[in-house]
C-alpha cells in the first residue's frame, strides 16, 4: 500500500511540473495576447490528440 501512495504522489508532481508546452503557450500569450495563447494551446492539444490516436491504432510504429 505504501508503494502505491508513493507512486501516486510522484505521478502528481510529474503532471504538475511545467514543460515545454507551458513555455510555448506563455511565450505566445505574452507576444500575441490571449487569443494567440488560446490558438497555441489548441494546436498543442490537437497535435497530442492526433499522436495519441496514431499510437492507439499502431500507426506510430509505422511512421
Amino acid at each position: 500500500m505504501n508503494d502505491i501512495f508513493t507512486f501516486l504522489i510522484l505521478t502528481l508532481f510529474v503532471i504538475m511540473s511545467p514543460g515545454i508546452d507551458t513555455a510555448l503557450i506563455t511565450k505566445r500569450t505574452m507576444a500575441d495576447g490571449q487569443t494567440g495563447g488560446y490558438k497555441m494551446a489548441l494546436g498543442l492539444a490537437s497535435g497530442s490528440l492526433v499522436h495519441t490516436l496514431a499510437a492507439t491504432f499502431g500507426l506510430s510504429a509505422l511512421l
